[in-house]
């Protein structure tokens, strides 16, 4: 009859060998999470697998998990709820559950892979906008101070917004003819302002 070397060991229930210079912890009855342990499993793995069953009210009691992982307090059946917080979609602002682990990732900022992706086109579009409007400021210096002047008036009440002088419309933007009367101003609705500027060329000094 074959018999083991010394250095092995072999339960008469079919566990794998095991070098018996690990130290084998009985973990049975041990609670982890909401897992209690129950058993050692047969296992083709070189460490322990026990079969453990949940609280958490999912009825299981079939779960099987590492020993290791079960002494390091891993202990969920992946049914449980882990810890979560709610957010808001950066998308379009619904209300979302995400568990802090994702959370930790970086993940959990949106609703749906569809909701993210709209958003970071949108963000894309915005970052190409604030651009331009940084390259119009810096090569247009004069008509970027005679905006804010026109900006700061209506602010402060000096101002008032009327209508489009060419068509009544109420979307009307400030138009200057002369840059150095920055308080001087046209209101005209984007078509009639840019039709102004097509055929006519205002004084900058």
């Amino acid at each position: 009859m074959h018999t083991l070397p010394p250095h092995v060991n072999k339960n008469p229930s079919g566990w794998e060998l095991v070098d018996i210079m690990q130290k084998l912890i009985d973990i049975t009855g041990l609670r982890v999470g909401a897992l209690i342990v129950q058993e050692r499993v047969a296992s083709k793995r070189k460490d322990a697998v026990w079969r453990c069953v949940c609280t958490c009210g999912c009825g299981r009691t079939d779960i099987v998990r590492r020993g290791v992982n079960l002494r390091k307090g891993i202990g969920t059946c992946r049914s449980e709820p882990a810890s979560s917080e709610t957010l808001e979609c950066r998308g379009c602002g619904k209300a979302i559950v995400k568990s802090l682990n994702k959370i930790k990732r970086g993940e959990g900022k949106y609703c749906s892979s569809l909701c993210r992706s709209k958003s970071q086109s949108h963000a894309s579009s915005d970052n190409a906008k604030r651009a331009r409007e940084s390259k119009y400021k810096k090569n247009n210096p004069v008509q970027n101070k005679a905006r804010k002047m026109v900006w700061n008036a209506i602010q402060l009440g000096k101002i008032k917004r009327g209508l489009c002088e060419v068509c009544g419309g109420s979307k009307v933007e400030a138009h200057h003819c002369d840059y150095a009367k920055p308080l001087d101003v046209m209101w005209l609705c984007n078509k009639h302002h840019n039709e102004w500027h097509k055929n006519n060329t205002p004084i900058y000094e």
